[in-house]
C-alpha cells in the first residue's frame, strides 16, 4: 500500500455508489439463478436418460418438450417419477421467473437513469448490457479514451511483441467475465440485424459498411463479433463522456 501511494502512476479504484451496488447485486443474483437453472435442467435430463429417454441439448427444448414426455403413457415412467419430474418441471418455470423479474428490475434502473437512455441507443446495448456496463465502469471518465476503457474489459487484443516482431494474439479477456460475455452477445444481435432491411439501431451509417467490410476479409464469424463488441464499448464511452445519443448516419 505504501508503495503505491508513492507511485503516481497508480490508479485508485473508485469507490461505488449506492446505485452501482444495487446493480451489481442484482447482476449477481440473475447469475446464481441461472446456474442454479442449469444445474436443475440438467439433473432433469440425466433422470430422464436412466429412462432411456434423450432430449436435445438445450434449456428451451427442455422446457417445451417435457410436458410432452410427462403426458406420454407409453414411455414407461412410473408414477413416482412422473409427480418428482413434474415437481422439478415447477422449480424450473420458478426460476424462470425470478430470473425474468430481476431483469425486469434491471432494466427499470436502466430506463430511469438518463444516462442508460443514452446508452441504450447503440446497437446491441438493451437495459441488461447498459446496467451491468453502469454497474462495473461507474464513471467513465477515469479512461483516458475508448480503447482505454475496451482493455479495462478485456476485449483488447493482446500483443506478444519482441523487437521487430509484431505478433498480436486473441483478446485478453481481462476485466468482468460476466459483463464482456453480455458485450458479445450485443454485438451478435446488433450483427444479425445486419440481414433485416432496417438494420436495428445500426441505421444505414459507416458502422454498418465497417461491419460488412470485416466480414468479408474475416473468415470466422466470431472474430468479427468480438471486433464489434470492441468497437461498441469505444462508441460508449464517447457516447457516455458527451452525453449525446447515439448517430448511426455518422459514427
Amino acid at each position: 500500500m505504501g508503495e503505491a501511494s508513492r507511485n503516481p502512476k497508480t490508479v485508485p479504484v473508485p469507490v461505488k455508489t449506492l446505485e452501482q451496488q444495487d446493480l451489481a447485486m442484482l447482476i449477481a443474483a440473475r447469475q446464481g439463478l441461472i446456474e442454479e437453472r442449469t444445474a436443475h435442467a440438467n439433473r432433469m435430463r440425466a433422470f430422464l436418460l436412466e429412462r432411456g429417454i434423450a432430449l436435445p441439448k438445450g434449456i428451451r427444448i427442455l422446457r417445451h418438450q417435457m410436458s410432452d414426455v410427462l403426458d406420454d403413457g407409453t414411455n414407461g415412467l412410473t408414477q413416482i417419477a412422473r409427480t418428482c419430474l413434474r415437481e422439478m418441471q415447477a422449480r424450473l418455470l420458478e426460476l424462470d421467473e425470478k430470473i425474468e423479474e430481476i431483469v425486469g428490475m434491471m432494466g427499470q434502473i436502466a430506463s430511469l437513469n438518463e444516462v442508460g437512455k443514452i446508452l441504450q441507443t447503440i446497437p446491441g446495448f438493451g437495459p441488461l448490457i447498459v446496467a451491468a456496463l453502469v454497474a462495473v465502469i461507474g464513471d467513465p471518465r477515469r479512461f483516458r479514451c475508448g480503447r482505454d476503457m475496451s482493455a479495462y474489459l478485456g476485449l483488447v487484443v493482446r500483443q506478444n511483441t519482441s523487437g521487430d516482431k509484431i505478433r498480436l494474439g486473441g483478446i485478453t479477456k481481462r476485466g468482468d467475465a460476466g459483463l464482456r460475455t453480455l458485450l458479445i452477445h450485443g454485438a451478435r444481435a446488433a450483427l444479425r440485424c445486419l440481414a433485416t432491411k432496417e438494420n436495428g439501431k445500426m441505421g444505414n451509417g459507416r458502422l454498418r459498411a465497417w461491419c460488412l467490410a470485416l466480414l468479408e476479409r474475416k473468415s470466422k464469424k466470431n472474430v468479427v463479433i468480438v471486433a464489434l463488441a470492441n468497437k461498441l464499448v469505444r462508441i460508449a464511452w464517447a457516447v457516455w463522456t458527451k452525453g449525446t445519443a447515439f448517430n448511426a448516419a455518422i459514427a
